[in-house]
């Protein structure tokens, strides 16, 4: 009995963890398993914080006169820096931009790193210190070595390891030190960085092209950081299903079924309608460069393939070919809304597919 019992509760134990890990977003697994602490923060004084960070950033935004895609860009690097102030997950996010874009990204990161306070957008730490040593005219040969190489020494008091590499005195250093703490390690420092959640970090990009196909890419980064970390076996088959899941979650959404509902998505995969739940909640996708939830596209692509089966019934019953105009008309008596150019999208969807 105690043996049979031991078991239910080891097995109701692995079911919670299970559960639990499928309900975390990417940005939550990567915090709770693959984060590392930065000693290097302890030599600088972190105060409290007060106005909006992000809204300080966009009234700057406001007066500049450049272009929307730019302007547009630069609103979503803003609202992807962490509570630090950094941009440290800029690799993945210029990733998602193509050759035909990635000036717009260039020219949108440049722009951030100018905006005040001094440091925001960097990658890193490393990064952000040396951004601020022109603007304060701080330019120094040993100061950029120091950064790159030795905060944690200078941290932990290693002068004399210091000195010996870099070959200059125990006193130079503690001058070149007092130069660095000047500097201010964290950008968001002072203000209030309620607004800033957490990454958004996508599960996937879904990228549609103007036959109304869909291509899928998952995002590998955390099961990469699986492979290259001492992660217990246990943790490891948690997250590997949880991808899986999602995986095949958005490869049934992408498929055009019609009406396409949890429900429906619980009985294709076999899986309980919690778990098809758990597994899109609070998840988000990059869609054609829009971040939205799982659940919104969901929602979205149920709705699109209900009003072209509308437009189908239309042009089935009419007599006469309807212009794109005409269509839009008997829509909106249907109560559906759309423009004239959504409309001609759907109806050349609709053909390719005949």
């Amino acid at each position: 009995m105690k043996c049979n019992l031991k078991i239910k509760l080891s097995l109701t134990q692995d079911i919670i963890f299970k559960s639990s890990v499928l309900e975390k977003s990417n940005f939550e697994l990567e915090n709770r398993y693959f984060s590392k602490e930065k000693k290097e923060l302890q030599n600088f004084e972190i105060p409290q914080q007060s106005n909006d960070f992000i809204d300080f950033l966009l009234e700057q935004v406001n007066y500049m006169t450049i272009s929307p895609q730019v302007k547009k860009t630069l609103i979503y690097l803003i609202y992807n820096l962490s509570n630090f102030g950094y941009l440290d997950k800029y690799n993945l996010i210029k990733s998602e931009y193509d050759k035909d874009r990635i000036q717009i990204f260039n020219e949108a990161y440049e722009i951030l790193k100018k905006l005040e306070p001094c440091g925001v957008g960097a990658i890193n730490l490393k990064d952000c210190l040396k951004n601020q040593l022109k603007p304060y005219e701080y330019e120094d040969y040993f100061l950029k070595v120091l950064i790159e190489n030795y905060l944690e020494d200078l941290a932990e008091k290693r002068y004399d390891k210091i000195s010996r590499e870099i070959k200059i005195s125990t006193e130079k250093i503690i001058e070149k030190l007092k130069i660095i703490q000047k500097l201010n390690p964290i950008p968001t420092r002072g203000f209030n960085t309620s607004t800033i959640n957490s990454y958004i970090l996508p599960e996937a990009i879904i990228k549609s092209n103007k036959n109304g196909e869909y291509t899928l890419e998952i995002n590998e980064d955390i099961l990469k950081n699986l492979n290259s970390s001492n992660i217990l076996p246990k943790i490891y088959s948690a997250i590997y299903r949880r991808q899986i899941l999602i995986q095949e979650i958005l490869t049934e959404i992408i498929k055009k079924n019609n009406n396409l509902s949890m429900t429906t998505l619980s009985k294709i995969l076999k899986v309980d309608i919690s778990t098809i739940s758990r597994a899109i909640k609070e998840k988000y996708i990059l869609l054609d460069n829009e971040i939205i939830t799982i659940k919104n596209f969901l929602k979205i692509h149920s709705l699109k393939e209900s009003i072209k089966s509308e437009i189908k019934e239309l042009i089935r019953l009419s007599e006469e070919k309807l212009t794109d105009e005409q269509l839009c008309l008997l829509l909106k008596t249907k109560g559906i809304e759309l423009s004239r150019r959504t409309v001609n999208k759907y109806v050349n969807e609709i053909k390719r597919g005949k």
